[in-house]
């Protein structure tokens, strides 16, 4: 089964703004936040979307969103 995170992500990643209306009717803003703070690398697509998903749940932020999940590749040396 999938993560359901995931499936929000992906509304927030590739949604249009009646989807993201849809999403603040249908969840609480603590579940879209914590949406968030599980991201996995590869769940957003790019910055913008990251960035304004975090400036709209963490105003606390003051604009200055964390830096996106990103894919950790082992050292060849390490395998």
């Amino acid at each position: 089964m999938l993560d359901p995170f995931f499936v929000i992500s992906q509304v927030m990643n590739l949604g249009d703004i009646n989807d993201s209306a849809k999403l603040f009717c249908i969840f609480d803003h603590k579940i879209l936040r914590q949406v968030l703070l599980n991201a996995k690398a590869g769940w957003f697509s790019d910055k913008r979307t990251w960035g304004s998903w975090n400036n709209l749940l963490f105003p606390e932020y003051n604009f200055v969103a964390p830096p996106m999940p990103v894919r950790k590749i082992p050292d060849w040396d390490s395998l």
